[in-house]
């Protein structure tokens, strides 16, 4: 006696709705995360930049650490976009699922040390599957930053000043070195 336990067909209609909404409100998320996330940021770094190039006398550490902090805005901004899209497509691939969309995929890949193979794979859950390595090389990617704060202490030195010669040039008088301009 083989009982089958089937869902009501409305309730996977729902289902698939609800996952379809989910996935396409991580996408619309991620644009407008990234969007604000650089603009403000942006700002931030661009404000530290201005003030460093406007007065002469701030340190070099000061502009070498705003351009490490703007490469590693944009670099965690990728990582964090790429975790929100690989949510989306979680999502994505969720809904295919319950659409119970039938076929099967071969999917082979080969590396110098390595080989995979996975058969007879859904294309719902080989969208799960490529989500979950998005977002598992998102998270762990790790980001090294090299800053060197030591300080520069050395001036430049001033430029070599030549007294013109006696009579000055072009009949100009002599100035010395210390004389007040008439």
């Amino acid at each position: 006696m083989s009982s089958e336990v089937r869902f009501p067909q409305v309730l996977l209609n729902i289902g698939f709705l609800f996952a379809l909404t989910v996935a396409a409100a991580c996408l619309v998320m991620s644009s407008w995360y990234l969007f604000t996330f650089l603009e403000a940021t942006n700002s931030g770094v661009e404000s530290v930049l201005r003030t460093a190039q406007e007065r002469p006398e701030t340190p070099a550490t000061v502009t070498q650490l705003g351009i490490l902090a703007r490469t590693a805005m944009a670099r965690f901004a990728l990582l964090s976009c790429g975790v929100s899209v690989g949510m989306g497509f979680g999502f994505l691939g969720f809904a295919l699922f319950l659409l119970g969309i039938k076929g099967e995929m071969d999917v082979a890949a080969q590396s110098e040390n390595a080989k995979i193979k996975i058969a007879r794979m859904a294309p719902g859950v080989f969208v799960i599957l490529c989500a979950s390595v998005l977002i598992a090389v998102c998270i762990t990617f790790r980001t090294e930053y090299e800053f060197k704060g030591a300080e520069t202490t050395q001036t430049p030195a001033p430029p070599d000043v030549v007294p013109p010669a006696p009579g000055g040039p072009a009949g100009l008088p002599a100035v010395k070195p210390g004389d007040r301009k008439p």
